[in-house]
């Protein structure tokens, strides 16, 4: 925070005193007042800081600028004390033309629950003085900004007062004070504002700089290239901008942004012409009207970033219930002249330009942002070598991209898709030796279910274990037992499950009731219902404690979707419905597991009345009639390698919305298999099937069998997952830790990896589109900052700095530039019309 402020006040010169106290903010923000010649500092401190501190620091402001006046406005994270109110009286004292002398020596007492604050003054001194000058307003609301404290400030007197002082010395003050004022900074109140967020309020004024020979101008969210601006209408020289969130009514003001909708029209006679010009700083919008001769009419183009000239009125409309022209509160600008310039983008530094292998446009519908032009347009202004395309589910940008490749030849397009993968040789049962072939009416079962305290086998706890040994449709055996998670039950689960944190504290910890567990289970097969969930947390506890977990296990969603084809869902307590079995006290291990049970004995009735009497049938039977449109879908990105790819491409895009749509345009492993040449197969996001693997706590196997189905397996950025630090299902450092993993994976099988952005959007303040766009949509979490903006080298190198400057260079760098080296330019769409010909036609 040191090196911003003192980047922001470039002319002055910092005291190291001053510097230590500046560097103990945690934030600030800079209000500048040009017609008085002042500037408001809101800052905030992580400690108490004595007010002649400040003082330094406004003072070296003033005179580095010349400014008529400077102030620090401290908010501290720290609780209100008496003896803070020594600095507030300072302050008083230094913002206001009195000296207010009555106040030395003075005594405080500070009753917290009550909130008075009692000032006992030691001078010669009446109420009339302190009271009708503003004193008190000033010094409540100085505690209040400061502290976010609301107290009520009571004086109190000495009894004795000379009469001669009082007649003299009273009147003189009372006269002086009545022109006194004090700057105060009123805010607007909140209901409990977050700390974070204290200055994530508009911007205050125009925010000039210069990088070498260019002058640029911030306004709002929007940084403009004023260097050179092109006239285009009217006349103007000087340009002291205003953002557009801050005009005012019946003012001379020059504004700038993004030109982004153009109306016209001419009067009766034809020969005058009325534009009406609507541009955005992307913080605040605003219309403007001028009216010239048509013959001098200016090219007005959107979009086009613009300088606009005028007066701010207000807007002026028709009300015809009172058959006149109204005004309304809408802020419109008089135009007097319009000069054309520049918007400034982010530029990409490096020497080595890296490559996007994973970037959704605006065809990805309803979910990105981005125009397939303006992302082949900023890579070209980078110097990227390539950029992939991979919309979800769609091929609609293709001709948008062929388009925009001719404009800029110098950027290969790379075309590919996000598709929404099927497993349709996915098995219900998982660690299996088909060669020991269990059979459903003989063998023995463990059905079980587990209770914890979230949905995350590494941040979460087991609260309670459930099983049942099951032979022949009988219970043979039973366990249960309560679990000591060693970390609270969180109270909405408590409410789910009816477990508290009393009924688990002197349970054996987690340790010891899988060790006890295992035991009940011997070699067993275990069958849970979405058993890749409750095996995670067995296997989790197994392999930080050192303890074999070997078992095969069976999945009885998978199984039901297959044996229950005509229900539509197949969550627990529908399939007791379905099988008529009564009523359970659902998300409770026992009672889960005892209808579990029920369930499953149904189940293997029905298999053994279809001819399935063991799990190497079921295998069978369940591979040749799995339905994709039933099984889960994952993420996967497919790139185009040469004209053969492309063409079994549109093949798998057209299956997968003829034959296998389902809410989603499904593709199944076995049609991608059929047509997987020419193509080159990548992982995808954290919604791919490895990286639900891993977040599921699957064993180093099965993470190996997933892995080897892919051609390169991808990682990305920490805010891309941010969802899963928001759902407490990761930490910061168990999401580097999954990307070593999937690092490590890829060494093993001689793959490579690759960082992708998993782009949307094309620049970070384009996210607030995407986010009203999901809340359009429903989504709980839609105002949550994602950051998957298309990012240059440096930024991307920089989000995988944990892993080292090397490893950080391969898999940003060098490995994707690898994959696009492989890939043929291509054409997706022919040249030519490709006419049908009809004999006789």
């Amino acid at each position: 925070m040191l090196n911003k402020f003192l980047e922001k006040f470039k002319k002055c010169s910092f005291s190291g005193r001053a510097k230590e106290t500046i560097s103990k903010m945690t934030d600030f923000s800079v209000k500048v007042d040009r017609e008085n010649m002042t500037v408001a500092v809101l800052a905030c401190f992580s400690c108490y800081i004595e007010p002649k501190e400040l003082f330094l620091i406004e003072n070296e402001i003033k005179k580095g600028y010349g400014l008529n006046g400077a102030f620090i406005y401290p908010k501290y994270d720290v609780e209100f004390e008496e003896s803070h109110m020594n600095g507030v009286i300072e302050t008083l004292k230094q913002r206001s033309q009195l000296e207010y002398g009555f106040f030395d020596d003075s005594t405080f007492h500070y009753d917290r629950d009550l909130g008075e604050f009692k000032i006992m003054l030691r001078k010669y001194v009446t109420s009339y003085v302190v009271e009708t000058n503003g004193a008190v307003e000033f010094i409540e609301s100085c505690v209040r900004d400061r502290f976010g404290v609301n107290i009520n400030v009571i004086i109190d007197y000495e009894d004795f007062v000379p009469n001669d002082y009082v007649s003299t010395r009273e009147n003189e003050l009372a006269e002086a004070i009545k022109n006194t004022k004090f700057e105060i900074i009123q805010k607007e109140e909140e209901k409990d504002p977050p700390r974070s967020s204290l200055f994530e309020s508009k911007q205050e004024d125009a925010d000039y700089f210069e990088l070498g020979d260019k002058r640029y101008v911030t306004l709002g969210k929007m940084t403009l290239d004023i260097t050179e601006p092109e006239p285009i209408y009217g006349e103007r020289r000087n340009w002291n901008f205003t953002p557009i969130s801050l005009l005012k009514k019946d003012t001379g003001v020059c504004v700038a942004g993004k030109l982004f909708l153009v109306e016209s029209k001419e009067n009766y006679e034809g020969e005058k012409i009325t534009f009406t010009l609507y541009i955005t700083d992307n913080e605040a919008s605003v219309s403007g009207r001028f009216t010239c001769k048509k013959s001098e009419a200016p090219k007005l183009k959107p979009p086009m970033y613009v300088m606009l000239a005028g007066k701010a009125e207000h807007r002026r409309i028709y009300d015809r219930e009172k058959e006149d022209w109204v005004e309304d509160n809408e802020i419109t600008i008089n135009i007097k002249a319009i000069n054309k310039c520049k918007v400034r983008v982010r530029q990409d530094e490096a020497e080595e330009k890296r490559v996007e292998l994973h970037l959704h446009t605006n065809m990805s519908a309803t979910d990105a942002l981005a125009d397939a032009g303006d992302i082949m347009a900023r890579a070209s202004e980078w110097g990227m070598p390539a950029v992939a395309f991979t919309d979800h589910g769609t091929l609609q940008s293709y001709p948008i991209v062929m388009k925009a490749a001719k404009k800029y030849p110098n950027v290969k397009p790379l075309y590919g898709i996000e598709a929404y993968y099927v497993d349709d040789t996915a098995r219900a049962i998982y660690g299996y030796n088909d060669k020991n072939t269990v059979k459903f009416a003989e063998d023995e079962f463990i059905i079980f279910d587990i209770e914890t305290t979230g949905l995350s086998a590494k941040n979460c706890g087991i609260t309670q274990i459930g099983a049942l040994k099951y032979k022949s449709g009988e219970i043979i055996g039973r366990f249960d037992s309560y679990v000591n998670p060693n970390m609270p039950i969180p109270d909405y689960i408590s409410k789910m499950t009816g477990i508290t944190d009393d009924m688990v504290k002197d349970a054996p910890c987690e340790k010891d009731a899988v060790v006890s567990f295992l035991e009940f289970c011997g070699g067993s097969t275990l069958v849970a219902h979405n058993a890749n969930f409750d095996t995670s947390f067995i296997r989790r506890v197994a392999n930080d404690n050192g303890i074999t977990f070997e078992n095969p296990y069976l999945d009885t969603v998978a199984l039901s979707k297959y044996i229950n084809s005509d229900s539509k869902r197949h969550s627990l307590d529908v399939l007791a419905k379905y099988y008529d079995l009564g009523e359970f006290d659902h998300h409770r291990a026992d009672a889960d597991t005892e209808m579990l049970a029920k369930i499953f004995a149904c189940m293997v009735k029905k298999l053994a009345a279809n001819g399935i009497y063991n799990v190497n049938e079921m295998n069978t039977a369940m591979a040749h009639s799995a339905d994709p449109k039933l099984l889960p879908d994952y993420h996967m990105v497919i790139l185009v390698k040469n004209l053969v790819g492309l063409k079994n491409l549109y093949k798998l895009v057209s299956y997968s919305y003829l034959d296998y749509f389902k809410g989603k345009p499904r593709i199944p492993r076995t049609v991608l298999e059929e047509h997987r040449e020419g193509l080159i197969i990548g992982s995808a996001c954290s919604s791919g099937e490895l990286y639900e693997a891993i977040l599921q706590g699957r064993d180093d196997d099965a993470l190996e069998n997933i892995a080897k189905f892919y051609d390169y397996l991808e990682v990305q950025p920490d805010s891309n997952n941010g969802y899963l630090l928001d759902e407490g299902r990761a930490t910061v450092e168990q999401l580097h830790d999954n990307v070593k993993k999937i690092i490590a994976l890829a060494d093993k099988l001689n793959k490579p990896v690759v960082a992708t952005g998993d782009v949307h959007f094309l620049d970070p303040e384009d996210e607030i589109y995407r986010q009203i766009m999901l809340r359009g949509k429903g989504y709980r979490d839609a105002m949550r900052e994602t950051g998957i903006y298309f990012k240059t080298t440096d930024e991307m190198l920089a989000e995988f700095s944990y892993l080292g400057e090397e490893l950080a260079y391969k898999l940003v760098i060098e490995n994707p530039k690898r994959i696009a080296d492989e890939i043929e330019l291509i054409k997706p769409i022919p040249d030519g019309t490709y006419t049908p010909k009809i004999d006789g036609a």
